[in-house]
């Protein structure tokens, strides 16, 4: 998948993820790396210099994973996710997020080394 298959930002809240995302790395004195899901897959995705999880925009999803269990469940979730589901330990963060009608529609995440 290429920079120019990555889908469109079309709502409006996260667009606004989407603008803010390139600047959340600066807010925390600890490496961490963000992640902008639909429902379903990874639209954008930004490493952390020294945490590399196996994580490429359009990726779907996976069951396990911190915002897999938020969009789902309607609020945030944080758990610490195995080795094996991205090729490194890290904690993670899911937060979902709503339109204005307060349907998930996407969801933001971080996560840092345990």
């Amino acid at each position: 998948m290429t920079a120019n298959d990555i889908p469109v930002l079309e709502n409006e809240i996260l667009q606004a993820f989407d603008a803010l995302i390139p600047y959340m790395p600066h807010l925390f004195e600890e490496e961490v790396f963000f992640g902008i899901t639909d429902r379903f897959r990874f639209l954008r995705f930004v490493p952390s210099p020294n945490l590399h999880p196996n994580i490429h925009e359009g990726d779907p999803i996976p069951p396990g994973d911190a915002i897999y269990d938020a969009l789902r469940l309607g609020q945030p979730v944080t758990k610490i996710l195995p080795q094996g589901l991205y090729g490194v330990k890290f904690k993670a963060v899911g937060i979902p997020i709503k339109d204005k009608y307060g349907q998930v529609i996407g969801g933001i995440g971080i996560g840092r080394l345990v």
